[in-house]
């Protein structure tokens, strides 16, 4: 028999208005205020990975304050903390809930994104978002009203940060890949922190990390290329300074004390040749 008129479930405006009013209460009073972090992508083709048919390099800049439900009570979820081989891996894991109405308010999106990323202020702890369940709760009088976003912890892979907020931006400054360079002493201006660089006859570029002005030295992070020039004019693209390089290593992990790459390379420059002309020994 068909069910009974008299009852209505499933398309009642006025008690999915009445559920969704209940619902983002409930967060709003039992929740935790999160950063929502949008990752862009990059249009530059030449920053594209294609063999993983990604982008090479993201960005986060754009960011929404947003009220979140923490579903997990007792502490975060996953592998927690690992000592690995190449030292200590966080593999915490949460679950947030967010109503849907409030995060369409609050950034103007209809969803969530898979790699978007989330602050929790709380822990100081910056996940990345890997899955959305849009169905959970499923159909509460006809409509869900949530999202249920399931985040693990973000591992920083060279992104750009720019939001603003010195707690979330300074991932990028304290590891980002870096690259040291001896200035000949008695150049012009002084190079600020976080002052775009450029080598002057070339199309290297970087973000000035450090600079002492007394001994020469300048580090700096977010290369567009790895090869870096050990000869040339550094000019600081804000100050207009101007500084002659005597020398460069584009292969140097100041950022990482332990890092033994720089070692590695070294010790197997001595064995192997790595030269265009050894096809088996190029990397």
């Amino acid at each position: 028999m068909p069910t009974n008129t008299f009852f209505n479930h499933f398309d009642s405006a006025g008690e999915q208005s009445v559920m969704n009013d209940l619902i983002v209460e409930y967060i709003q009073n039992f929740g935790v205020d999160m950063i929502y972090i949008v990752r862009e992508s990059i249009d530059d083709a030449s920053k594209r990975n294609d063999l993983f048919g990604e982008d090479y390099i993201g960005r986060f800049r754009v960011k929404y304050p947003i009220e979140m439900y923490m579903e997990n009570t007792d502490g975060f979820g996953g592998d927690g903390d690992l000592l690995a081989k190449f030292g200590v891996i966080l593999r915490d894991r949460a679950t947030f809930i967010c109503s849907r109405s409030r995060f369409k308010e609050a950034t103007g999106r209809e969803i969530p994104n898979e790699g978007d990323l989330i602050y929790f202020p709380n822990t100081a702890h910056l996940f990345e978002i890997t899955y959305v369940d849009v169905m959970n709760p499923f159909q509460q009088f006809g409509k869900t009203y949530t999202f249920k976003i399931t985040l693990e912890t973000f591992q920083f892979s060279e992104e750009e940060f720019d939001t603003g907020i010195h707690e979330i931006d300074r991932v990028n400054k304290e590891r980002s890949y870096t690259l040291n360079f001896d200035l000949v002493l008695g150049g012009t201006g002084t190079f600020a922190f976080d002052e775009p660089v450029q080598v002057v006859g070339t199309d290297f570029t970087a973000i000035v990390t450090n600079f002492d002005e007394g001994t020469g030295m300048i580090k700096v992070r977010n290369p567009n290329d790895t090869e870096a020039p050990t000869s040339g004019v550094m000019i600081g693209l804000s100050s207009g300074s101007s500084w002659e390089i005597s020398s460069g290593d584009a292969y140097t992990m100041p950022t990482q004390p332990f890092a033994d790459n720089k070692i590695l390379q070294d010790s197997a420059d001595d064995i192997i040749d790595f030269g265009e002309n050894n096809i088996f020994g190029r990397i």
